[in-house]
């Protein structure tokens, strides 16, 4: 499973390239998870601290926020 990095978003993203990314937001918080760290088909569970656990599955082109 990949490992995340966390930094400010002014300092992680360029606007210019927000295509390279999957965004999404759930209860007010907005997700950013580069494109090139999900493979094909995938699911991958992560924890947004003190908000609640989520599941992105991934299905060719088609993502899905759980």
């Amino acid at each position: 499973m990949p490992s995340g990095r966390m930094a400010s978003p002014d300092k992680m993203f360029n606007p210019r390239k927000l295509d390279e990314y999957y965004i999404f937001s759930k209860n007010g918080i907005k997700v950013f998870i580069e494109k090139g760290l999900i493979r094909e088909t995938e699911e991958i569970e992560f924890l947004i601290i003190s908000t609640a656990k989520y599941k992105i599955i991934k299905n060719r082109d088609k993502i899905k926020i759980v």
